[in-house]
């Protein structure tokens, strides 16, 4: 039943209703946010970060696994940005809404759900995510 609501939740409601804290909720209430990592680790899904910034469709809701430093926080909005496979000229870039206060520099590694690609102020579309079970690794 949950699976169900989730999935008429994520084609019907989530496009143009749902904000990330109401997704969160739908999160919870799956019980996602109480999984364990080894669970998490069966269920999360193979896949790269072009594909998901050309078919984010295909990974809503989905679980993920992602590494990398927090460049940017916000935690007024529960927003971080994270940098993942990092180079000195570039890195792939993901918004995560979190409601652990991350700071700047932080290694994250764990599990989110896909939701959209979001607008950054450059006018960039990039990958935005929930953390379902996010560690800091260097905290």
């Amino acid at each position: 039943i949950i699976v169900a609501i989730i999935i008429i939740l994520m084609f019907v409601v989530i496009p143009s209703v749902m904000d990330a804290e109401e997704i969160t909720l739908i999160i919870i209430k799956a019980d996602l946010v109480n999984t364990s990592v080894n669970t998490l680790s069966k269920i999360d899904v193979d896949w790269t970060y072009k594909d998901l910034m050309r078919n984010i469709d295909d990974y809503k809701m989905k679980i993920i696994f992602v590494e990398g430093r927090i460049f940017n926080s916000q935690p007024d909005m529960n927003n971080v940005a994270m940098c993942m496979n990092e180079t000195n000229t570039n890195c792939d870039v993901i918004f995560i809404w979190t409601k652990t206060n991350y700071l700047v520099d932080d290694y994250v590694k764990g599990y989110v759900s896909p939701l959209l690609l979001s607008e950054n102020v450059k006018g960039d579309f990039l990958p935005y995510t929930v953390a379902v079970n996010m560690k800091c690794t260097n905290c």
